[in-house]
């Protein structure tokens, strides 16, 4: 039992520690190398706000797109446009730019999309993931992460501890 808490214990580490270097290279991204939007390796997380592209991106799903050569008919890229950042189906492609439409939406968008204005395809989605990361950006939710990462990591070795001064035995 010991032995499953500490594989436990250390698979949660190291999943605390890639989360804190993605989150260290996305700040570098957006404060230091003024990167709009951040992203790291040329991978640019996004979280789905609307449900123009339910059912196949849920509002509150983390995407991740990333910058290729060429898009194609029927990849879902994300792209500037006006000001914001979309992400849409491809349903036309011409020589000098992409059309796009959201699967719930009955239209296509109203401008064209030129290859510069494409931040990448969409190669994961996480559905829920983004709510949970717009929960983490907000006191309570920073509260519950330092809780809940104490409790996992300090409990199980406390209790372990407890366990071998009543028994007498040494560890």
């Amino acid at each position: 039992m010991r032995t499953l808490l500490r594989f436990i214990r250390g698979i949660l580490v190291c999943l605390l520690a890639l989360v804190l270097a993605v989150d260290m290279g996305l700040l570098v991204s957006r404060f230091v190398l003024h990167q709009e939007p951040a992203h790291v390796l040329g991978f640019y997380p996004m979280i789905v706000t609307t449900g123009s592209m339910e059912p196949t991106l849920p509002a509150g799903s983390m995407v991740i797109a990333h910058r290729e050569a060429d898009y194609a008919v029927g990849d879902i890229i994300t792209f500037r446009q006006e000001g914001a950042v979309v992400t849409h189906r491809i349903i036309e492609k011409t020589a000098a730019a992409y059309r796009t439409r959201g699967d719930a939406n009955n239209t296509p968008d109203d401008a064209a999309v030129p290859p510069a204005d494409v931040l990448g395809r969409v190669v994961l989605c996480l559905p829920g993931a983004g709510e949970l990361l717009m929960l983490l950006q907000k006191p309570l939710g920073i509260l519950l992460l330092a809780a809940g990462g104490a409790i996992l990591i300090f409990l199980p070795e406390k209790r372990g501890a407890e366990q071998h001064e009543d028994t007498g035995k040494k560890v």
